[in-house]
């Protein structure tokens, strides 16, 4: 799929994954429709599910700048599964198994 999203573990504890447009020389990425991923507990199992929410709730599809010193890794390969996921979720595209 596409080479533009990326998954950061930020300093924060947080892992975002993003469409990535621009890496500065002064040390800023320029991020697009950023969501935070979340672990959450499907009811009634043991099972665990990833859940995509607006890293910045005052602008969910906005674009923003991001310090590279505020990530502390990046997920090489990225699942074909999770990609498929994020591009569900920020856009009206359903993409078929």
């Amino acid at each position: 799929m596409s080479s533009d999203v990326k998954v950061f573990k930020l300093v924060s504890g947080e892992e975002i994954v993003t469409k990535t447009s621009n890496f500065s020389e002064d040390g800023h990425i320029t991020i697009e429709k950023p969501r935070v991923m979340m672990l959450t507990q499907v009811p009634g199992t043991t099972q665990v599910s990833v859940q995509m929410m607006p890293f910045c709730v005052g602008s969910p599809d906005g674009t923003l700048i991001l310090e590279q010193s505020k990530i502390v890794a990046t997920l090489k390969n990225i699942p074909a599964e999770l990609e498929k996921a994020y591009i569900q979720n920020t856009s009206s595209i359903e993409l078929v198994q």
